[in-house]
């Protein structure tokens, strides 16, 4: 590959940031890990049930960030094949595995996996009814948004919302996504002056506006528990990295 199909300073920024994300949620994941591993080796006391719970609710904060700096790594991995190198097929596969991992982390069925890419496969196949070629770019995106929005409407209707953070990075990331959307759509329609001459160039800047603090988002839900608490901290009383109980000193 060319250096000359590098992109410029604002791509490599782009790609930095992407990296800087995944490195929040790997070192949120490396502390847990650390914490986690003290507290299996230290003294076992309280009741059996008690005990039990603790470890539970600790495997599943340890899956949930796994999940996380995956699909972050992976975002990483797309930028670096899409932004830096023009590589979109490459890229796009890795952005389908990204929200594969988003839906792990939803703890969705398999059921909804099928039904949504046939769903995708389904809105592919009336493009080309209607006269527009998607390719193979073209129906990657399809399946992609396809499970992206889902994804999102999970976390609404399916969970109520309650990972508020990691929803709001959800929905300015697909914002960012409409936005790119737009940006490709004169290449499989013919479209007005307009598009080329204003919105086009509009949405250029704002996926930006959109893409940068969806990361930055999704990154930080990783220091925040189901009830939105920052760390664990809730109020009444103080919790450690796991939600069990501090004693008052």
């Amino acid at each position: 590959m060319s250096k000359d199909s590098c992109g410029g300073d604002a791509d490599s920024f782009r790609f930095i940031w992407v990296v800087c994300c995944f490195a929040v949620a790997a070192a949120r994941l490396g502390v847990w890990a650390v914490q986690n591993a003290a507290k299996s080796r230290g003294k076992k006391t309280g009741q059996e049930t008690g005990q039990g719970q603790a470890a539970q609710r600790r495997a599943a904060q340890g899956r949930d960030l796994l999940w996380l700096c995956a699909a972050l790594g992976m975002t990483a991995a797309a930028d670096y094949y899409m932004v830096l190198y023009r590589e979109n097929i490459r890229g796009l596969y890795c952005f389908l595995a990204v929200q594969l991992l988003y839906f792990v982390r939803l703890g969705r069925g398999s059921r909804a996996l099928i039904g949504q890419l046939l769903v995708g496969g389904g809105a592919a196949a009336l493009l080309r009814f209607a006269g527009v070629e998607p390719g193979l770019e073209g129906t990657l995106g399809v399946l992609y948004f396809t499970l992206f929005a889902g994804n999102i409407i999970w976390e609404i209707a399916g969970r109520g919302g309650r990972d508020r953070v990691f929803l709001a990075g959800l929905v300015l990331f697909i914002l960012c996504d409409i936005h790119v959307g737009i940006l490709n759509l004169g290449y499989f329609v013919k479209l007005p002056d307009l598009y080329w001459q204003w919105i086009r160039p509009y949405s250029q800047r704002a996926l930006w506006f959109f893409y940068l603090p969806s990361q930055a988002l999704l990154a930080v839900s990783s220091c925040y528990d189901d009830n939105n608490k920052f760390l664990n901290q809730q109020k009444g009383g103080r919790y450690d990295i796991h939600g069990n109980a501090e004693s008052g000193s």
